[in-house]
């Protein structure tokens, strides 16, 4: 039987990747049954035909797939291309649009699922780049949800570094919320007692307000 595996994480697309990943989370699934199946969705050979093999030409077959217990870290890209277009990814949440943080808000909200929505969330951080006729480029979020399944296509060593940096990006900003919104409320409780102090309005002891 000819089979071609990949050897590195740079021949895995992200659609393999969520599907494996799903297999994962089938608790019922036996050990072997996993094993062939990966296999199965890395080299596109049937089920039914790989478990004709013998088991040491099998093992043998998963022992190159040893790349898969280790995540690539790279680099976070700053560019992708999917066909002629082009996308710039933005890491800087503060310069995302409203409907990106929207978006990226919604996604982010089950750890547990975050996998399975990696195509989505590299959609809602891409923006297409359009060159003009003369000079200068523009940049527009056209949403996650018009480009998501074409982003399953990317490889496995762009979309992993992608991701865990802008996560971690994700998970601090999630962390300095709650103090941040602590230190607004503070600030504007000061600036409303400073306005009441310089206020001409004064309470009287008979609880109505009087002129000074």
């Amino acid at each position: 039987m000819k089979l071609t595996l990949p050897t590195g994480w740079e021949d895995v697309t992200l659609n393999q990747f969520q599907r494996i990943y799903e297999l994962s989370e089938d608790l019922n699934l036996k050990p072997l049954d996993y094993k062939i199946e990966v296999i199965s969705i890395l080299s596109g050979v049937k089920f039914d035909d790989l478990i004709k093999l013998s088991v040491i030409d099998f093992n043998k077959l998963y022992e190159k797939l040893k790349f898969l217990e280790t995540y690539p870290k790279a680099k976070p890209i700053e560019y992708v291309k999917l066909g002629k277009s082009v996308y710039e990814i933005s890491y800087d949440v503060s310069t995302l649009t409203a409907g990106q943080y929207i978006d990226l808000s919604t996604l982010c909200k089950e750890p547990s699922e975050i996998p399975k929505k990696y195509h989505e969330i590299v959609a809602a951080l891409s923006s297409k780049i359009t060159i003009g006729w003369f000079f200068g480029f523009k940049k527009d979020y056209e949403g996650y949800h018009k480009n998501a399944e074409a982003f399953k296509g990317l490889t496995m060593d762009k979309v992993f570094p992608i991701c865990a940096f802008f996560l971690q990006v994700w998970s601090d900003l999630m962390a300095d919320i709650p103090s941040y919104l602590n230190n607004q409320i503070e600030t504007t409780m000061k600036e409303i007692q400073n306005e009441i102090t310089k206020s001409p309005l004064k309470s009287s002891g008979d609880g109505f307000q009087s002129w000074t």
